[in-house]
């Protein structure tokens, strides 16, 4: 009977073990970046924030009524090259720095990036 508990308390470890592998296997194929890299280097590759050019969605009544009620997702749409990912640097600044949430998540796509302008890169930026 001891040998058979023996054998269980094995397999156990061994179990938990290859679960833990998977564990890492897995955070390993992810290969998440931080987002924080990826706006700080499409904010410095487009020459930074101007402020001029996006407080205005601050006051705006859409984004207020977003902001307060917290329902759904904020969709920011217009034709390439008119702002909206410095748009949404900045949301996503005045948002961190908010008393309105602690937890604040959000990653980038870009066309002219492979590493994230893909699928993958979308899941990887959910998870």
């Amino acid at each position: 009977m001891q040998l058979l508990r023996d054998q269980l308390g094995i397999t156990k470890r061994m179990a938990q073990r290859i679960e833990d592998d998977a564990d890492r296997a897995c955070v390993e194929l992810l290969d998440a970046d931080d987002p924080r890299d990826d706006k700080a280097r499409i904010e410095s590759d487009k020459g930074g924030l101007l402020e001029d050019s996006y407080r205005w969605i601050f006051v705006d009544e859409s984004f207020q009524r977003w902001r307060t009620q917290s329902q759904g997702l904020l969709w920011i749409r217009g034709d390439p090259g008119k702002g909206k990912t410095m748009l949404v640097c900045a949301v996503a600044d005045e948002i961190v720095k908010s008393a309105y949430t602690s937890n604040v998540g959000y990653f980038f796509c870009q066309a002219t990036n492979d590493r994230i302008n893909s699928g993958a890169a979308v899941l990887r930026g959910l998870i």
